[in-house]
């Protein structure tokens, strides 16, 4: 018996589903708060700045949206192997999916990198803006990988 099974069984639907959900809205407030901090910091360099920083937001979205499906895709597949009682089938699951979660962080990072000055050229000709947006862009998208195989094993964990 897992220990979910355990809190679902003493504790009722409310306390369990309560017991899931909070890792995934902390997941979620610790995201939006780094957004949010991000741009309270970089408005205090200067207004340019802050819009160079809201250029590069949607990209990052992006980065996260992919990352996030590919991490909801393993869980399910993970979910479906344990509930069918193939622990080895789940496990290998899993570490194929570290494994891809390594390649979508680099092809992230290197699509990014590649794609952002046509990106933000799409939205201004500011030369100053595009260089602080380029510069960003490249520090945030640098860590592409590492957010990538974060949110992949975050909900890996879920599914277990």
């Amino acid at each position: 018996m897992t220990y979910g099974r355990i809190v679902y069984e003493r504790t009722g639907d409310f306390a369990a589903h309560r017991f899931y959900g909070l890792p995934a809205v902390v997941s979620m407030i610790v995201n939006s708060l780094y957004n949010i901090v991000d741009s309270l910091f970089v408005a205090m360099i200067s207004e340019q700045a802050m819009t160079a920083v809201s250029l590069v937001f949607p990209m990052q979205n992006f980065v996260n949206a992919v990352c996030i499906g590919f991490g909801v895709g393993l869980n399910a597949i993970i979910s479906i192997c344990l509930g069918a009682g193939q622990k080895g089938t789940a496990d290998v699951a899993a570490t194929h999916g570290v494994f891809l979660a390594v390649i979508h962080g680099l092809v992230m990072t290197a699509g990014c990198i590649w794609a952002v000055p046509s990106f933000l050229r799409a939205f201004t000709q500011d030369a100053g803006l595009i260089d602080l947006g380029l510069r960003y862009a490249v520090i945030v998208f640098a860590f592409s990988t590492i957010l990538s195989v974060d949110l992949v094993y975050e909900k890996m964990f879920q599914a277990v």
